[in-house]
């Protein structure tokens, strides 16, 4: 999944936020933190995952759970800014990467500072109505926790939304990644249009091959350890 404002970059180091491009690597302007563009999506992707289905989904199916005692709708929901997607990734560090809760309370601060410099009236209002209220942010860090769990302890008709998300997510790129490349010149929103198939029916027809990627990827996930992290927030210091 992509996301807005992607070309903000946070340096892993020391928790820089800045504008940042490059075809193989970042180099963070306050630290000299160097990292490699294929590593830091990789890394950052996960935390995009964990924020979007993990948070975000899941908080809309429990809603609808809650109030309607049954999920009957499904909805193809926005991306968040990709400052939300850095406060995942400070969460994910301390979770996967068993950082101090400190350092991530560090990390999290600067990001804040960041936005209320830089961002606008209102990311403050969203950005701030997240980490200033104990209460929600605490069930923030829970909820990524638990996505990196698998959702094991979770209610299973959100658990099995949230999978089926997940599963329409892969096979809805995958599926313009392959008429893309064999057709680059092709409009691919003037081929939704005219073809004879619905996008349902052309998802069912990947569903079964794309449930094993996400089976995958639950696995990938169950298996993570903290050496992708070991030396996030080594630079914090070095912040002016």
């Amino acid at each position: 999944m992509g996301s807005e404002s992607s070309n903000l970059k946070i340096c892993f180091a020391c928790a820089t936020i800045y504008e940042g491009s490059g075809s193989q690597f970042l180099v963070c302007p306050n630290c000299g933190h160097k990292v490699s563009i294929e590593q830091y999506e990789s890394i950052l992707q996960d935390a995009r995952d964990a924020m979007y289905f993990g948070w975000i989904y899941r908080l809309q199916y429990e809603h609808d759970l809650a109030e309607k005692g049954a999920i009957n709708t499904h909805y193809y929901l926005a991306e968040c800014e990709e400052i939300f997607n850095f406060i995942a990734l400070a969460a994910v560090s301390g979770i996967v990467g068993n950082l101090a809760y400190d350092v991530i309370k560090k990390v999290i601060g600067s990001i804040a500072d960041f936005v209320k410099q830089r961002g606008s009236q209102e990311e403050n209002r969203k950005i701030f109505a997240l980490i200033h209220d104990e209460e929600k942010m605490d069930k923030f860090l829970q909820y990524i926790d638990e996505y990196y769990t698998c959702f094991d302890d979770i209610n299973e008709e959100v658990r099995n939304a949230i999978l089926e998300e997940m599963i329409v997510d892969k096979v809805s790129s995958t599926l313009e990644q392959i008429i893309m490349a064999k057709n680059p010149d092709l409009e691919i929103d003037k081929i939704k249009e005219i073809s004879p198939f619905s996008q349902e029916e052309l998802f069912k027809g990947m569903i079964e091959v794309r449930r094993g990627e996400v089976r995958k990827d639950i696995e990938r996930r169950k298996k993570l350890n903290g050496t992708a992290f070991q030396d996030f927030w080594s630079n914090m210091d070095e912040r002016p």
